[in-house]
């Protein structure tokens, strides 16, 4: 007849113990150890992570200090002389240029030859050389500039005839006052 096992100890851990066999101990003492391994691994792992982090804060803390603080730029004192001078050139800038020449290439008809313009915006005041083949074009320019909007005034200064030149054209200036712009 064979052997009976009859087992009458109450459940629980020295039960489960004692009824496992040589084979369970080995895997149970490997699955510990596995765990233990990756437990350690985990640890240095997070310990790698948090290391970083504070390496990584700390360079930000240094491109934070080491870059200026955007305060207002300082206040540059400018001598009266630098004043003027820039003031000088805000005013040449601001004049009305664009419709001073396209007033003057309007005006201009294929007899007359522009040579030279020459500007004074303190005084609003245009002094232009130019050429014409006769006297008549020359008279019929200076009155069709007088009549335009933007002059106030056309004045012609002086002429010549170029003997020079092998058509002999007359050669002659005038000044041209503008109107002021409103401020």
């Amino acid at each position: 007849m064979r052997s009976l096992k009859l087992d009458f100890a109450a459940p629980g851990w020295r039960r489960l113990a004692h009824q496992m066999s040589l084979a369970h101990w080995i895997f149970l003492a490997l699955g510990l150890s596995l765990c233990a391994v990756l437990a350690a691994e985990g640890y240095r792992l997070l310990n790698q992570r948090i290391q970083l982090t504070f390496a990584l804060q700390d360079q930000l803390r240094a491109r934070v200090l080491l870059r200026p603080t955007p305060t207002a730029s300082p206040q540059r004192a400018f001598s009266s002389a630098q004043t003027a001078s820039i003031n000088a050139a805000v005013f040449q800038l601001n004049q009305p240029w664009r419709d001073l020449f396209s007033a003057m290439e309007d005006a201009t008809p294929d007899t007359i030859a522009l040579l030279a313009i020459e500007s004074d915006a303190k005084r609003s005041f245009l002094k232009v050389s130019a050429e014409a083949k006769t006297s008549d074009d020359m008279v019929d320019y200076i009155k069709h500039l007088k009549k335009q909007m933007l002059f106030s005034g056309v004045v012609l200064t002086r002429h010549e005839i170029n003997e020079k030149s092998s058509t002999y054209l007359l050669r002659f200036q005038f000044e041209a006052q503008w109107k002021a712009q409103a401020p």
